[in-house]
C-alpha cells in the first residue's frame, strides 16, 4: 500500500540552495585541474606541440587580472575596448614566444571544461528536486491533492471525492511532450551522458556517482573535444531520441506506480479501473520534412517501424515479468492461459517485424536495384499484414480480461498491479514509443495542388484567392478515397502528397489506432488547410489525422485566429474537426522570435492562443477540445527559459491563459518541444525524465495564485505599446541590409554543424535568397548562434531598450508586481548576461582597415607590420566595416538602456562588467576569455592570409 504522503515542499529549488549547488561541480573540476597539472589536451588530438610545463590555472589567472586591469582604466578611456585590448595582449604574448600555442590550446580546454561543469550545474538546478524517492512523495503529495480539498489532510479522516472524479482528472492528458529533430546537438552523445550523469548525481542506472565515477567523468571532459559527433547523421539523431524517449517512459511507469498505489489506499479496489494518461510522447524525428529534400520516404517509414518494433519488444518484456510473478502457485489457469496469449501474439509481431526490418535493412546496404528493392519490401509488409499489430485494442483487450481474471479470483493488488501500467501505456502510446508527428511546409502542400485546381499565382493572390479557394471546395465535395501501394509513393513527385500516402500506409500497415499529427509550417491562410483536408479525404485518412498549422511569422501570428475563423466557416472543414473533437495548433517561438524580438513573440503568441479560444466559442466549438502545440528550443533566442523547468512551462503558457481556458469550460491541452540534442539532455538518464515528469505533474496539477489580479492584464495600452515597440525594432532590423552583412561577416565558419538538417532551407524547384542578401532563408537556430557568437543576443534585447527608454519607472513598476512581465524580462536579463557590447565590437573592428593600419604603426616588426597594412587595404577595398558600424550602433543603444535598467547608472567604473547579473563572475569572466582568445586566434589568421 501507498504510504501516507509527508509534508514536503514543492521541488523547486529556492534561490539560496541554487548558489550553494552552483559552487560544488565547478569547484570539484578546479581542484582536480590543479593537481593534475600540464598540457590538457592529448597527444594525438593536440594541434600543437604539446608543453608538459603549463599551468593553465595560472594562465587563466593572469589573464583575467590583466582584465581586471584593462576595465579599472576605462573610466579614463571611454574610447577603449578591454576585450580588444585583451586579444592584443595575447596577440603580443604569441609574438614574443611568451605564450605558445600549445598553452593557448591548453587553457581552452580548461575553460570549456569549466562552462562544461557549469552547464551541469545550471541543469540539476533547472529540474528541481533530483532525488528520485524525494520526488516520489512530491507526487504522492499532488495525487493525494486531487483526491482531498485543498487544506484537508489525510490525517483528517476527511471524505475524498468521488473516484469517478478522481479517475477522471488523472485519465486527462494535461501535457504533451514532443521530440523533434532541430539541429542542436552541440556535443557528442558520451558527453551528453555525462553532463546528465554530473547534473543528476546518478548513473544511468540510477546510482549515485561514486567519487571515481565522477573522476572518470571530469577527466572525459577534460580530454574531449566538446563538439558534436562527427558525421552525425538522422540515424544517430533518431537512436538519441528512441533513449530519451525509453527513458521518459520509464520515468512515468513510476509516475504511474505512484498513481495507482496512492488510489488503491484511498479507493480500495477501485484502482484497477484507472486508465491514467496524464502526458504524452509524441516525435517527429525522421518524419519532418519541412525544408528539407535528405529524408527518403523509406527513411520515414523504416524509422517508424524501429519505433513499433522497440516499444512492441518493452510490452514482451513487461508481459513476461506478470507472467513471472503469476507462476506462483495459487495463480488461476485462465489468468496464465491469457497472458500466454497475450506473449504469443506480441512475440508474433515482434518475429514479423524482425523480417520487414530486415528488408529495409538490404535496401539500406543497396543490396539489389532501386525498384526491386522498393517490390521486396511491399511484398514482405503485404504477406506479413495478418501476422501484424496494428490495432492496440487487441493487446488491450487480452489485458482487461486478465484483470478481470484476477479480480474473480481475489488476486491481490500487486498481482494486478504490472497489468494496470502496461494497459495505461498502450493506451497512452499505442503500437509505438511515441505518437507520430510529420511535418511539411505550406509551400510544398501548394505546389501539390497547383495542376488539380490550375493554381498559377499564390493562393493568397488578392485577385485570384477567393477562385483558387472554390475551386478547391469543389474538389474536396466531389473526392472519393483513391486505393494506394508501394508503387504509388515511389511514382509520386510532389512531397506533400507523398507524405500523405505515406501517413496512410503507416495506418495501415503500423499502428492504427493511434492518430497522426499532420504539421504544417508557414501557415499564413485557411487555403493551406482546406488542401491537407483534400489529401486527407483522397487517400481515406481524415479520420486519423489531426492538421495542425504552425503559426511563426508576423502575418500568421497577426492573421492565425482569423484563418481559423475562415477555416471553420467551411462547412467541411469544421465538420472534420468535430469529428476529430479537436483543433490542433501549432505555434513557434524560435522563428518568431527572430522576426519579432524573443519577447513580443511571447506576448503575441499568448494573444494568439486567446484569441483562437475565442473563435472557438464564437462558432459553438466549445466542447471540441484546442491543442496547441509551442515549439521552441533550449536557448533564450529560441524560448527556453532558463531559470527553471517551471518557468519554462508558465513562459509558453501563463496562468492568466490556462485559467480563462479552464473559466471558459474550453477543454485545453498543451505540448511543447525538446529539441535536439539540446533538448535530449534531460531524458538521458531515468533520473533527469522522472525529474521533469515531476516538476510537469506538480505544475499541471497544483494551483497557482499568479493567473489573478497580475497588473500586466489590467494595461492592455501598455501590453500593446511594448509588444509593438520590439516588433517595430525587429522588423527593421531583419530587413536591415546592414544586419544580414553581419550575420555573413563570419557566417556559421565558427559554428560547427550541429545536426543533420541543412543550416539552409531547401526549395521545391530552386534556391531561395542568399544568407547575404536576407536573414529569413537561413534557419533561427545558425542565426542564433551566429548572434551568440558575436556576443550579443540580439534578437532577445532588441527592443526592450526602446521600451524601458520611453517610461522607465512604469517599466520598473510592472516588473516588480507582475509575475509574468517579471517571468518575460527573466529572458532579458539572461540574454544580457551573456552579451558583452565590447565583445561584440571588438568582432566587427576585425574588419575596420583603421584598426590594423593603426595598429601597423605601432608593431616594431616590420614584416608583420607590412602584412598589417596589406589586411587594410583588403578590407577597405571590401567596404564591408561601415555597414558593420551601423548595426553595431543599433544595438549598441538598446545594450546601454537595458544596462542602465539592470545596473544602474550611478555605480562606479564600467556598469557592464559583471555587477548585478545573474551568472556568476567566475564563469562570465571564462566566457570573456574565451571571446578574447578566439579574437587573438582570429588576428593571426587574418595576417596570415596575406601572405
Amino acid at each position: 500500500m501507498a504510504k501516507k504522503p509527508e509534508t514536503v515542499k514543492s521541488g523547486v529549488r529556492k534561490k539560496e540552495n541554487m548558489k550553494e549547488n552552483s559552487k560544488g561541480l565547478r569547484a570539484q573540476l578546479t581542484k582536480f585541474l590543479d593537481v593534475d597539472k600540464g598540457a590538457l589536451v592529448p597527444k594525438g588530438d593536440a594541434c600543437f606541440p604539446v608543453r608538459k610545463d603549463i599551468n593553465t590555472g595560472k594562465l587563466r589567472d593572469d589573464l583575467c587580472k590583466d582584465l581586471d586591469r584593462i576595465r579599472a582604466g576605462a573610466d579614463e578611456d571611454p574610447f577603449s575596448n578591454s576585450i580588444m585590448m585583451l586579444a592584443l595582449d595575447i596577440s603580443r604574448r604569441l609574438e614574443k614566444g611568451t605564450l605558445s600555442y600549445s598553452a593557448i590550446e591548453s587553457l581552452i580546454q580548461r575553460l570549456t571544461a569549466n562552462t562544461f561543469a557549469l552547464r551541469a550545474e545550471r541543469m540539476g538546478n533547472y529540474l528541481g528536486e533530483l532525488d528520485p524517492d524525494k520526488n516520489d512523495k512530491l507526487l504522492r503529495k499532488v495525487v493525494m491533492a486531487l483526491a482531498f480539498p485543498i487544506g484537508v489532510g489525510r490525517k483528517a479522516k476527511a471524505k475524498p471525492v468521488p473516484f469517478d472524479k478522481f479517475k477522471a482528472r488523472v485519465e486527462q492528458e494535461l501535457l504533451g511532450i514532443v521530440f523533434t529533430a532541430h539541429p542542436t546537438f552541440s556535443i557528442t552523445g558520451d558527453l551528453m551522458h555525462d553532463l546528465v550523469a554530473l547534473a543528476t548525481g546518478r548513473d544511468s542506472a540510477g546510482k549515485p556517482l561514486t567519487p571515481a565515477r565522477k573522476k572518470a567523468i571530469f577527466k572525459s571532459a577534460i580530454g574531449s573535444e566538446h563538439r558534436p559527433d562527427k558525421g552525425l547523421d538522422l540515424a544517430q539523431e533518431h537512436a538519441l531520441s528512441l533513449e530519451g524517449i525509453a527513458n521518459l517512459q520509464a520515468a512515468m511507469r513510476r509516475a504511474y506506480d505512484v498513481i495507482f498505489w496512492v488510489a488503491e489506499d484511498i479507493y480500495p479496489g477501485q484502482a484497477k479501473d484507472l486508465v491514467p494518461k496524464l502526458l504524452s510522447v509524441a516525435s517527429w524525428v525522421g518524419y519532418d520534412i519541412d525544408g528539407r529534400s535528405d529524408i527518403n520516404w523509406t527513411d520515414t517509414l523504416y524509422k517508424r517501424l524501429r519505433v513499433q518494433l522497440f516499444q512492441l519488444q518493452h510490452y514482451l518484456d513487461s508481459v513476461r515479468k506478470i507472467i513471472t510473478i503469476n507462476k506462483k502457485p495459487g495463480t488461476n489457469k485462465p489468468l496464465r492461459k491469457s497472458l500466454a496469449k497475450l506473449e504469443s501474439r506480441l512475440k508474433i509481431a515482434i518475429d514479423e517485424l524482425g523480417e520487414e526490418m530486415k528488408v529495409f535493412g538490404a535496401y539500406e546496404a543497396k543490396e539489389s536495384s532501386h525498384d526491386e528493392q522498393i517490390r521486396l519490401i511491399a511484398k514482405q509488409m503485404h504477406e506479413g499484414r495478418s501476422r501484424r499489430l496494428v490495432e492496440s485494442t487487441e493487446l488491450i483487450d487480452y489485458i482487461n480480461t486478465a484483470i478481470v481474471q484476477c479480480r474473480e479470483n481475489s488476486i491481490g493488488a500487486k498481482r494486478i498491479h504490472g497489468l494496470c501500467v502496461l494497459r495505461a501505456e498502450l493506451t497512452n502510446y499505442g503500437l509505438g514509443m511515441a505518437r507520430t508527428h510529420v511535418r511539411i511546409n505550406a509551400s510544398q502542400l501548394h505546389n501539390s495542388i497547383r495542376k488539380a485546381i490550375g493554381m498559377e499565382t499564390s493562393p493568397d493572390d488578392p485577385i485570384n484567392a477567393a477562385i483558387y479557394t472554390n475551386a478547391l471546395n469543389k474538389l474536396i465535395g466531389r473526392t472519393k478515397p483513391v486505393s494506394i501501394n508501394f508503387g504509388s509513393i515511389l511514382a509520386e513527385q510532389m512531397s506533400g502528397k507523398r507524405l500523405f500516402m505515406i501517413v496512410a500506409q503507416m495506418l495501415k500497415y503500423v499502428d492504427a489506432t493511434t492518430p497522426v499529427r499532420f504539421l504544417i509550417a508557414e501557415c499564413e491562410t485557411s487555403f493551406t488547410l482546406l488542401t491537407a483536408l483534400y489529401f486527407a479525404k483522397l487517400f481515406g485518412v481524415e479520420d486519423k489525422i489531426d492538421i495542425s498549422p504552425l503559426f511563426e511569422t508576423d502575418v500568421a501570428l497577426i492573421r492565425g485566429h482569423k484563418v481559423i475563423e475562415e477555416v471553420l466557416e467551411n462547412p467541411r472543414y469544421r465538420e472534420y474537426v468535430k469529428n476529430r473533437g479537436r483543433l490542433c495548433i501549432q505555434t513557434g517561438f524560435s522563428d518568431a522570435g527572430r522576426y519579432l524580438g524573443q519577447v513580443a513573440a511571447t506576448l503575441s503568441i499568448e494573444n494568439l492562443h486567446l484569441n483562437i479560444g475565442r473563435v472557438l466559442a464564437r462558432h459553438g466549438l466549445e466542447e471540441v477540445q484546442l491543442l496547441i502545440f509551442d515549439t521552441h528550443g533550449e536557448s533564450i533566442g529560441r524560448g527556453g527559459h532558463p531559470v527553471s523547468l517551471v518557468d519554462r512551462l508558465h513562459y509558453l503558457a501563463s496562468p492568466y491563459s490556462r485559467k480563462k481556458f479552464e473559466d471558459s469550460h474550453l477543454p485545453f491541452k498543451e505540448e511543447i518541444s525538446f529539441q535536439g540534442g539540446d533538448g535530449y539532455q534531460y531524458f538521458m538518464n531515468e533520473t533527469a525524465s522522472y525529474a521533469v515528469v515531476t516538476r510537469i505533474l506538480e505544475t499541471m496539477l497544483g494551483t497557482s495564485d499568479e493567473a489573478e489580479n497580475d497588473p500586466f492584464y489590467e494595461d492592455a495600452d501598455y501590453a500593446a505599446e511594448i509588444v509593438n515597440t520590439i516588433k517595430q525594432f525587429n522588423r527593421e532590423v531583419m530587413d536591415d541590409p546592414d544586419y544580414a552583412a553581419l550575420l555573413g561577416a563570419f557566417g556559421t565558419n565558427m559554428l560547427y554543424p550541429s545536426g543533420s538538417r541543412p543550416v539552409k532551407r531547401q526549395h521545391e524547384g530552386g534556391a531561395g535568397k542568399s544568407l547575404f542578401s536576407h536573414p529569413s532563408q537561413t534557419r533561427a537556430i545558425p542565426q542564433n548562434a551566429i548572434l551568440q557568437q558575436f556576443g550579443m543576443l540580439a534578437n532577445t534585447l532588441g527592443g526592450v531598450g526602446q521600451v524601458y527608454r520611453k517610461n522607465p519607472e512604469k517599466f520598473r513598476a510592472l516588473y516588480s508586481t507582475s509575475p509574468r512581465f517579471k517571468r518575460v524580462m527573466k529572458m532579458v536579463e539572461y540574454a544580457f548576461a551573456y552579451s558583452e557590447v565590447e565583445v561584440f565590437k571588438a568582432y566587427i573592428d576585425t574588419f575596420d582597415p583603421g584598426c590594423w593600419l593603426s595598429r601597423a604603426g605601432r608593431t616594431s616588426n616590420q614584416a608583420r607590420s607590412d602584412d598589417m597594412i596589406k589586411l587594410a587595404g583588403t578590407l577597405e577595398e571590401a567596404g564591408f566595416h561601415e555597414k558593420l558600424v551601423r548595426i553595431y550602433r543599433v544595438f549598441q543603444k538598446e545594450y546601454m538602456d537595458i544596462r542602465s535598467w539592470l545596473l544602474g547608472r550611478d555605480c562606479s567604473g564600467r556598469p557592464a562588467v559583471g555587477r548585478g547579473r545573474v551568472i556568476p563572475k567566475k564563469a562570465r569572466d571564462d566566457l570573456l576569455l574565451l571571446h578574447g582568445i578566439r579574437l587573438a586566434l582570429i588576428h593571426e589568421l587574418y595576417l596570415l592570409s596575406t601572405r
